[in-house]
């Protein structure tokens, strides 16, 4: 299976997304030997953690309005995709099925939180996108609930897929942790 995988973000900022992104590269590079993965990047400095068969990076546009109305589409033809993969807000057209990540719906749960101008252009996208993915992945039981309201889908269109702590978290060692509970003034508990 050929999928590709809209990366834009990484290494724009965009925080949370971002580091889902990588951890996406990562466990999928990980999971399948037979899975092909194309990540689409945003930045030709980007550097990503994948084993080198079936594992390639390509350069896309980081304007929405390109990336999105006919860059992707296009590329999912040339690079012969089973699969794209998105954040939010999917091509207007793909030759493949789509999958988008919502992670939450903390633009319309608080809307105080963005611009008037970020909300009007956002909350019509995703809702838009929502309706016409084959499949939108979240991160909790939660989110999926507030996803399947707000863009009144059915509970099998939203599948929970908990994300996990990533390689840079491991276990320490019972002194370490007594050691660091005690630098934040909390008494460690024995074990």
């Amino acid at each position: 299976m050929r999928v590709g995988l809209d990366a834009h973000m990484i290494g724009a900022q965009e925080t949370g997304n971002e580091t889902y992104v990588r951890g996406l590269v990562n466990g999928l590079a990980s999971l399948d030997p037979g899975i092909e993965l194309i990540a689409y990047t945003g930045r030709g400095d980007i550097e990503l953690t994948m084993p080198p068969r079936g594992r390639r990076q390509r350069l896309i546009s980081t304007i929405p309005a390109v990336r999105l109305g006919f860059e992707l589409g296009a590329r999912a033809i040339g690079d012969r995709l089973d699969v794209l993969h998105g954040s939010y807000v999917r091509p207007l057209w793909s030759p493949v099925p789509v999958v988008i990540a919502i992670h939450d719906v903390c633009y319309i749960r608080h809307p105080e939180w963005f611009s008037p101008l970020h909300r009007q252009a956002i909350q019509p996208a995703i809702a838009w996108s929502a309706q016409r993915s084959a499949l939108i992945v979240t991160l909790s039981e939660s989110s999926k609930r507030d996803i399947v309201e707000a863009y009144h889908l059915a509970g099998d269109k939203v599948v929970v897929i908990p994300i996990g702590p990533g390689n840079a978290v491991h276990p320490m060692s019972h002194p370490d942790r007594e050691s660091r509970l005690r630098t934040i003034g909390v008494a460690p508990g024995r074990d």
